[in-house]
């Protein structure tokens, strides 16, 4: 997945015409790896990946840098942490098994762009890619604006499997814009879900996280301000 990720940036920002560079990769971009406390040889690997494209990724501004936990938080955390140490303007998260193709962020940004061109935006937008138009079961990868996820993920509880599906719940609860588009995907082997007790753990999270969320013991988030001015509308 890096180095499918790493190509596309790449390649894709070479040939990018002049608006589209300044909206979508003003800045260049990273690839943020997070090592969820593992005890194999994960970070390790990570490293390495990332030493292979530091110098083709350096000359278009396209870096690779990983994130070691000290101890396994779970997907949800794991994300969370990614998302708050990333430095762009716009987040996207996804799997590194390779389950979805990473030339598909060219319609999640297109996706982006239609919402973000709203005079009511205010610089929030959620894209989410899923393969069979199914947002809160079946989504593969979503795209953030800097601002919505400053917004979504600081407060963020669940730390499991379930945590995208409080990160969508909450972005409908303060209406933020969101949009889906479908995206290509595959079944990957060696998966580590068990749809048993992983089903049964999703439904457990959900009466959790309503629960909460209804007796006032879970807050829901205030709005960040947009303070991204390169997010602003562009002039058509």
């Amino acid at each position: 997945m890096v180095d499918e990720a790493m190509r596309f940036l790449i390649d894709h920002i070479k040939a990018a015409k002049q608006q589209e560079r300044e909206r979508w990769w003003k800045g260049g971009a990273e690839v943020l790896i997070v090592d969820d406390g593992s005890t194999d040889d994960t970070a390790r690997v990570a490293e390495a990946l990332a030493s292979t494209w530091e110098k083709e990724g350096g000359q278009v501004g396209v870096e690779v840098r990983v994130v070691q936990l000290e101890r396994n938080r779970g997907k949800g955390g794991a994300v969370r942490h990614g998302v708050l140490f990333s430095r762009g303007r716009r987040i996207l998260f996804a799997d590194a098994d390779g389950a979805s193709t990473f030339a598909d962020l060219t319609l999640l940004q297109r996706a982006m762009d239609k919402l973000l061109d709203s005079p009511t935006s205010n610089g929030h937008a959620v894209v989410v890619g899923s393969r069979a138009h199914m947002v809160n079961s079946d989504a593969v990868v979503k795209l953030f604006t800097r601002t919505t996820a400053r917004t979504l993920f600081p407060t963020l509880h669940l730390h499991r499997w379930s945590f995208d599906v409080e990160l969508l719940l909450l972005a409908q609860i303060l209406r933020l814009p969101i949009a889906e588009v479908s995206i290509r995907w595959h079944e990957v082997p060696g998966s580590k879900i068990n749809v048993g007790w992983d089903g049964l753990g999703m439904a457990r999270d959900l009466v959790v996280l309503r629960g909460n969320l209804a007796l006032g013991r879970w807050v829901v988030p205030k709005v960040v301000m947009n303070d991204d001015e390169e997010e602003e509308k562009v002039e058509r």
